[in-house]
């Protein structure tokens, strides 16, 4: 879809490559032309045409049919799909994405997963939210998701994350989480402040070595 770039073309001409500066044009009348066809290509069954019809209403910021991109997320069988429109509806604005998220968490195909973990910190959540939200990854996530998940509640602000964390860190010293999460956990804690966190992470690192040894034993 090259129509998709009018309204904000490449600085360099794309045939003889001379240097054209910016241009920015209303891409108001884009999106009314393409309102009509979008229409169709969205009830399409193709993935491939979906994926393509929810690249060009991201890049032409047309936000009309949020709500069927939705219902794609939602019931696609196709898991790219469902990991695309997670991304596109983001990029869009889109007011639901909590609730999103929170689904895609839940997804069976690790792809949708990555995704709605990369897109938590995007959202606003309090503790008892996270909490919630982040339970499935937790419960049946690789271990590559969850070292994931913890560099994402990393990324949050330290008042929402500490009962997670505190969750998180008492289910390593139970052996119900791997030790395997144990560097992205205290790296997760330090800028908590919190000395309960501290107190857990003291009895979960062992440094004798200066490297980290597992939980408990």
């Amino acid at each position: 879809f090259p129509v998709t770039i009018w309204a904000e073309p490449s600085l360099v001409d794309r045939v003889d490559g001379v240097y054209r500066g910016p241009v920015k044009r209303d891409p108001e009348p884009v999106r009314k032309k393409l309102s009509a066809p979008a229409s169709k290509w969205i009830k399409d069954k193709n993935p491939d045409i979906l994926l393509a019809c929810a690249g060009m209403l991201r890049s032409i910021g047309l936000k009309n049919f949020n709500e069927e991109l939705s219902q794609i997320a939602q019931q696609s069988k196709d898991a790219s799909v469902r990991a695309t429109m997670l991304k596109e509806l983001h990029e869009l604005g889109y007011e639901k994405m909590e609730s999103l998220i929170s689904l895609g968490l839940k997804d069976t195909d690790a792809k949708v997963r990555t995704v709605a973990i990369g897109l938590l910190n995007t959202v606003p959540l309090n503790n008892e939210k996270l909490v919630s939200v982040t339970e499935p990854v937790l419960k049946n996530g690789t271990l590559a998701e969850q070292q994931q998940l913890l560099r994402v509640i990393n990324e949050l602000e330290p008042s929402k994350t500490e009962t997670i964390l505190l969750q998180i860190g008492n289910q390593i010293s139970q052996k119900k989480l791997s030790d395997g999460i144990l560097l992205e956990w205290s790296q997760a804690i330090d800028s908590t402040h919190s000395a309960t966190l501290k107190e857990l992470s003291g009895k979960l690192l062992g440094k004798e070595d200066g490297t980290l040894t597992g939980g408990v034993s």
